[in-house]
């Protein structure tokens, strides 16, 4: 308690035992790289690592003008080895199972082959994985390129970048984040700094680790404002999905989030889904529909609604119509004539197999028609 009130959080420390060399290099070259892309002007982007660290806090010089990293540092940037001579019991654990296989279907922790162990690196390897079932409707730029970003991923990202932000990295047991079919659950060590209705209400923020809240967010990663549970809160609320679930435990101190997005209809697909973690083609017994996408999920053209696994809808949950899809395939087209199918599939943000068919049915028109062959022909766009 003693410690938690101190006006400078734990990350202050001094590491008097190591110098900015000790630090895991590769790290810190991407973590800069980062930052210069997210502040190109920024005066101290091309000063040494020494310079660059004092500069934003998380390093100091000691009385014989050696440059010390502060425990933030190590924690962010340092090995796993380092890490653990400061915080014994330190330990980032990122687990996956998303079929009935009792084995992990992706595991990262300290021990995993060409992983650092630190706080950044587990950030980027873990983030991309804790999306990826997130359903992304359909939405293209001003460029036509699909945007993929939604509300949903950015919330996922928050509570992310919270767990390693507000855990107590002194405590007895190290951050477990463990996914199942869109079942997330984030655990620190250390209890809540503030009460739990506060917290949930927002605008009040209390970080555990400053420094580490403050290295994140020089690139762009997590926010100082105190309102990531209250939007978490109101967005699942939005979606129509289980409240989030809060929790503390003692003794010792962990904080738990729980976030179910599995509504009564992913619930009976996920039920339904092969056992191998593979999802494949399902047969629908309906004639001549080409509107499947390829993961089995149907679109009825009669009711204009589809299901949660089709790649063919818009944001509100509806069938791009057909003529639609054929006109955004057009456009693309004429950017690039040499676009491939899986192009215009990754831009356009429909399926492969309905490309395919859209791309059929654009030729037998003769609205296009391919020249040359498959590989390194080009598609020309036909004035009628």
């Amino acid at each position: 308690m003693i410690r938690d009130k101190c006006r400078e959080t734990a990350d202050h420390r001094v590491v008097d035992t190591m110098t900015i060399a000790d630090l895991n290099q590769d790290t810190l070259r991407r973590y800069r790289n980062l930052f210069r892309q997210c502040r190109p002007d920024d005066l101290t982007a091309n000063a040494d690592d020494e310079e660059f660290l004092c500069r934003h806090g998380a390093a100091k010089r000691d009385e014989a003008g050696v440059v010390r990293p502060l425990l933030a540092s190590v924690l962010m940037f340092g090995d796993f080895h380092s890490i653990q001579e400061q915080c014994p019991h330190y330990f980032v654990d990122y687990r996956e199972k998303l079929d009935d296989n009792p084995r992990y279907s992706d595991r990262i922790c300290p021990f995993t082959v060409g992983f650092s162990g630190n706080l950044f690196d587990f950030y980027f390897r873990v983030v991309s994985r804790l999306v990826a079932d997130v359903k992304t409707p359909f939405k293209l730029d001003k460029r036509l390129l699909r945007v993929d970003d939604t509300p949903v991923h950015k919330a996922l990202r928050e509570c992310l970048a919270n767990t390693l932000i507000h855990a107590d990295h002194t405590g007895r047991r190290g951050i477990v984040i463990e996914k199942t079919f869109r079942h997330i659950t984030f655990a620190n060590p250390g209890a809540l700094r503030l009460p739990k209705d506060i917290a949930i209400a927002g605008g009040t923020s209390d970080a555990r680790n400053d420094v580490i809240f403050t290295l994140f967010a020089l690139v762009e990663i997590g926010e100082k404002l105190g309102t990531g549970l209250c939007q978490l809160f109101a967005l699942w609320k939005e979606h129509g999905w289980p409240e989030p679930e809060l929790q503390e435990q003692f003794d010792p101190e962990r904080t738990l989030l729980v976030l179910d997005y599995n509504d009564a209809e992913d619930a009976t697909q996920a039920s339904n889904a092969p056992d191998n973690g593979i999802n494949t083609p399902q047969k629908t017994g309906i004639e001549n529909n080409d509107t499947c996408d390829e993961n089995g999920g149907i679109c009825d053209e009669n009711n204009d609604i589809c299901d949660e696994n089709s790649n063919n809808c818009d944001a509100n949950g509806h069938l791009i119509p057909i003529a639609r899809q054929e006109e955004m395939l057009l456009s693309l087209i004429s950017q690039n004539p040499k676009i491939t199918q899986k192009a215009l599939s990754e831009a356009s943000g429909l399926s492969a197999r309905t490309v395919f068919s859209r791309l059929n049915n654009l030729q037998k028109s003769n609205r296009i028609r391919r020249v040359g062959p498959d590989k390194g022909g080009h598609w020309e766009v036909l004035n009628s």
